[in-house]
């Protein structure tokens, strides 16, 4: 008999296989590294290894083949990961459920841009069962009313590239973004010199900000700040809208984080160029960087381990990105 075409032999010594172990299982499968899952589990590197040598002797297979990108699954741990991710979830599912029944749920409002929720929506759901509390997570879009809705404490949470608002309490989160612009694989700026001169030369799609209202979009202003018009005729309010626009047209699209970056990179048919050097010596700008805007009622535990997140995700997609070059 055979189990996940494993023979039943190997299952002598499951017991010793524990939730922690199914756990590092999942993490070094998803972010191919054992440093990597180390940091996302708050854990040590020993601990990674010494659970990565039990599963291997358990199952009597080394489970991983190192690769210039990383640790790679092979064929048995491409089997196992779908069952140890049920059987974690399944645990999650029994810890939300054993508080007393009469235990009120705590509502937290978060706002964040769709494209960057896709990056981090898992941890975030698991933040929500930490330190026993029962937590009920409402993930909202982004606006750029987000602090009005803060003062009027219609949101706890906004994690928005704007600099530190005054009256608002804010986290940061570690690192500066990069700016990056995206278009076509074979778009002729792609082919020269990266000027601003050249890049003027192109029609420009830019990421529509303003749910509320008809105004210049940021990239607008800036290009008018330092005395340049920027060609945008088209103004999206979804990423996957731009990029597809891309693909199909000589637009360009300045990107300016990396959660948006990966998703331009998973596009064959997309190229982008580093434009740091632009940003900052000729439009005189500053790379930005993200923040969690907190009102007063926020739970400031709950939204550390929010920032702690994003900033995992984000050395993920550092990592994932340098090793793609």
């Amino acid at each position: 008999m055979s189990y996940f075409g494993v023979k039943a032999t190997v299952f002598r010594n499951l017991y010793r296989v524990d939730l922690f172990t199914l756990i590092v299982l999942v993490e070094i499968c998803e972010q191919k590294s054992g440093r990597l899952a180390a940091k996302r589990l708050g854990t040590t590197q020993s601990k990674i290894s010494r659970a990565l040598a039990t599963l291997r002797d358990v199952f009597n297979d080394e489970l991983f083949v190192r690769r210039q990108m990383g640790m790679e699954a092979n064929e048995l741990t491409r089997k196992l990961y779908p069952h140890a991710k049920r059987i974690i979830e399944q645990f999650r599912e029994l810890d939300g459920s054993v508080g007393s029944p009469s235990e009120e749920l705590t509502k937290v409002h978060l706002a964040i841009q769709e494209h960057v929720c896709r990056w981090i929506i898992d941890d975030l759901l698991s933040a929500r069962l930490s330190d026993g509390q029962r937590i009920a997570l409402n993930i909202e879009n982004w606006s750029d009313d987000f602090e009005d809705q803060i003062h009027k404490g219609d949101l706890h949470f906004c994690l928005s590239l704007s600099d530190q608002v005054e009256g608002l309490r804010s986290l940061s989160v570690n690192g500066k973004q990069s700016i990056h612009v995206v278009g076509r694989r074979d778009h002729p700026f792609f082919k020269g010199a990266i000027t601003l001169d050249r890049l003027l030369k192109y029609p420009i799609t830019a990421f529509n900000y303003n749910f509320n209202s008809i105004r210049p979009c940021q990239i607008e202003k800036i290009f008018e700040s330092v005395g340049h018009k920027a060609n945008v005729y088209f103004k999206p309010s979804s990423l996957n809208l731009i990029l597809d626009h891309l693909e199909k047209s000589l637009d360009l699209a300045f990107v300016n984080n990396l959660f948006s970056l990966k998703g331009a990179k998973e596009r064959q048919g997309l190229n982008s160029v580093n434009v740091d050097e632009i940003w900052i010596g000729v439009l005189r700008q500053q790379l930005p960087s993200f923040h969690l805007l907190a009102s007063n009622s926020a739970n400031m535990e709950l939204g550390e381990r929010i920032v702690k997140i994003v900033e995992e995700r984000l050395d993920q997609i550092t990592f994932e990105l340098k090793n793609d070059l």
